[in-house]
């Protein structure tokens, strides 16, 4: 019973062990290619934030995400770079949390969605990542801007129709007063 007990002991130890040396090796990979990143080799970097990110590293992620959708040591694929942010972001990543939110505002990767675009922002900030908050004030101004048309739209439309209704009969009466004026 001895032996038993301590065969697990010492399977148990390895497993932790492994998982501690694994967890670390995936941060080794994540210091390598922001070094890569660094250092303008985009396509090392590339390669190393896939290992780490593949791991579930959520910078990594975040960074896999972003050489995606700048097209840095990979070819440029929004959906994918939508793919990597959101696991991120999942993770509780703040700078995920914006991206994705840039994605959803601009319809990089999924489909243009402003309220969405604003949630994200605002997870972001809730987060810690400042840029969020900045996000959020600047949607708020355009939709402002957005409403603002939108009231003054119908004026101008009635104002454009009602010249146009107007114009020609004023055409029709000019002609008629040069017409007079010909001896006609």
């Amino acid at each position: 019973m001895g032996n038993k007990f301590l065969k697990l002991s010492l399977f148990l130890s390895l497993l932790g062990f492994g998982a501690f040396a694994f967890a670390d090796d995936s941060l080794s990979w994540l210091a390598k290619g922001l070094d890569a990143q660094n250092n303008g080799d985009y396509s090392g970097a590339f390669q190393c934030f896939k290992i780490s990110a593949e791991s579930g590293v959520p910078k990594a992620e975040y960074e896999l995400g972003y050489c995606y959708l700048t097209a840095q040591g990979v070819s440029g694929d929004d959906i994918e770079a939508v793919k990597w942010f959101r696991r991120s972001a999942l993770q509780g990543d703040g700078r995920a949390e914006f991206a994705m939110g840039y994605c959803y505002e601009n319809g990089w990767g999924v489909s243009k969605d402003m309220e969405k675009a604003r949630q994200s922002y605002q997870k972001a900030a809730q987060e810690g990542f400042g840029g969020g908050e900045t996000a959020i004030k600047r949607l708020e101004a355009a939709t402002s801007v957005s409403a603002q048309k939108t009231v003054e739209s119908p004026v101008l439309s009635a104002a454009t129709s009602t010249y146009e209704d107007v114009a020609p009969a004023e055409d029709s009466v000019s002609n008629t007063v040069d017409a007079q004026a010909a001896g006609n």
